[in-house]
């Protein structure tokens, strides 16, 4: 069995994360494009739908910055951001 290194390990439980609803889409797409790009050699399996998930969603606040934004704005953004993980989810 080959022997996975830190960061592909670290992919493998961030994408069980993001199955298990443990961790948002957003925030693991994000954890996922850091480790994939940390990476020394290409992973077997192709991660290029986290980068294009976050560049779909890449107008929206995600992190802390949501709380400078007004609330009827944030309202309007969710139904934007969950049509995507939709999308992406399918």
């Amino acid at each position: 069995m080959r022997k996975y290194s830190s960061n592909e390990e670290a992919i493998i439980a961030n994408a069980r994360r993001i199955l298990t609803n443990q961790i948002t889409l957003p925030f693991g797409a994000m954890r996922m494009y850091r480790l994939q790009s940390d990476l020394k050699e290409p992973f077997p399996v192709d991660l290029t739908v986290f980068k294009t998930f976050l560049n779909t969603i890449s107008s929206y606040p995600i992190g802390t910055e949501r709380l400078l934004w007004n609330i009827d704005a944030l309202k309007q953004q969710e139904r934007d951001i969950d049509r995507a993980i939709m999308d992406y989810r399918i």
